[in-house]
């Protein structure tokens, strides 16, 4: 029996869904890869180094548990397993506000400025301004950060080109 050949209808459906079925499979992949990149994963690995266990899915990450992945200079001393734990567990609203709050003003601080100039994304002097004032606001829970606290410190970082000094001026 010679295979039969689906009804015009069928064809038409199948030709529809297949560009749809190409884009989905797409954006899985490119959805993977940013999900691999932000944890350090290798390409093409489906899981991380055996040295750091996976975490089951946890609480959100809270200001209690952020302290523990910090040394006692406020530096980060386990960033992958940070990593885990936010992606496993996500962020306090509290956290996520003031990092928003951060962001927002730090990408608008001085950009005609060249230390502060050039592509928003990877620039190493905005991440350092906007790590310098994180850090601040969660050292200091009472003050946290107010809109204009980048004005006052990115002179400081531009000046001194060291994220610590700057800190312990803007301190």
């Amino acid at each position: 029996v010679a295979a039969a050949e689906p009804l015009p209808e069928r064809r038409s459906l199948l030709a529809a869904a297949l560009p749809f079925t190409q884009a989905l499979l797409a954006q899985v992949g490119r959805t993977l890869a940013r999900a691999q990149a932000a944890l350090a994963w290798p390409e093409g690995s489906s899981q991380c180094s055996q040295s750091v266990p996976v975490p089951s899915p946890c609480a959100p990450l809270g200001d209690a548990d952020l302290r523990t992945y910090l040394g006692p200079g406020g530096r980060l001393l386990r960033p992958h397993e940070l990593r885990l734990h936010v992606f496993h567990g996500g962020v306090e609203p509290g956290l996520r506000k003031v990092a928003a709050a951060v962001r927002k003003d730090v990408v608008r601080t001085d950009r005609a400025h060249p230390y502060f100039g050039g592509p928003e994304e990877g620039h190493p002097h905005l991440q350092a301004l906007q790590e310098l004032l994180t850090t601040f606001a969660l050292a200091h829970p009472r003050l946290s950060y107010c809109q204009g606290m980048s004005d006052v410190a990115s002179p400081l970082l531009a000046v001194l080109d060291d994220e610590a000094q700057a800190y312990l001026c803007f301190c």
